[in-house]
């Protein structure tokens, strides 16, 4: 009987918060069906250096949507995380095997007793490698400038990983952010996985034992709202190489 209730109390608190224009519903074409928007990272916890990055990738996402034409309705986080903690805590108990995707699976089987809709958005903000060459970092389908000081040949140290360095730029890695989406139907199935490059996290600088160039945290990394769309775009265009949708 306690289960019940808690079962229907998360199924009212969905159901009035997804039935919110406010709360971002973007569009009402029937022919379409309603997409269900999960919060951002309710599966993995954001990394420290992306924290910051949360509310402008979300805006970004619904404007994603709106842009489509599309009938979406978002999740409130505190309803999501009750719904994801109870389904987490059944699976753990029952000894499944399985990665995140099917605890999704099974998320998006749950929802779909309490609410009619046709597929579900799970979204999180990732920390990735940006290969850098010349004066441009290219990840998962974007590209941006990079910022070098001139220099002859040497090498950099970036705390554990190393640039060779010319007039022409660098060669190496910096750490950016993406973008990783998973959407599935109402029957748990997958449909589609993407990731979308959303910011560099790091610059190329000069140290205080010149000449000796260092990657410092970025700040303001996500300040830019057309570089986010454009990974979010991304995410939602470029299917994963290892994706299992169709």
């Amino acid at each position: 009987m306690a289960h019940d209730r808690m079962t229907l109390t998360i199924a009212l608190v969905l159901l009035l918060v997804l039935g919110s224009p406010a709360l971002g519903e973007t569009g009402r074409d029937p022919e379409t069906g309603r997409i269900i928007l999960v919060p951002l990272n309710l599966a993995v916890p954001a990394a420290t250096e992306v924290e910051t990055g949360i509310a402008p990738v979300w805006e970004a996402i619904l404007a994603h949507f709106a842009a489509q034409e599309r009938p979406v309705s978002a999740i409130e986080r505190t309803s999501g995380r009750a719904l994801w903690n109870d389904v987490m805590s059944k699976w753990q108990a029952s000894g499944d095997e399985g990665g995140v995707v099917h605890v999704y699976s099974l998320f998006a089987v749950r929802l779909a007793e309490q609410l009619e809709y046709e597929e579900i958005v799970f979204p999180t903000v990732v920390t990735r490698a940006a290969r850098v060459d010349g004066q441009v970092a290219r990840w998962d389908g974007v590209e941006r400038p990079v910022a070098v000081p001139v220099l002859t040949q040497q090498h950099i140290d970036t705390g554990g990983s190393e640039f060779l360095a010319s007039r022409d730029g660098i060669r190496g890695d910096l750490a950016a952010a993406s973008l990783h989406v998973a959407v599935l139907r109402s029957d748990g199935s997958l449909r589609f996985e993407g990731t979308g490059g959303l910011a560099l996290l790091q610059d190329v600088v000069r140290s205080a034992r010149d000449p000796e160039l260092v990657a410092k945290l970025r700040q303001g990394a996500f300040e830019d709202g057309t570089a986010l769309r454009r990974g979010v775009e991304a995410a939602f265009r470029s299917p994963l190489p290892a994706a299992r949708a169709e």
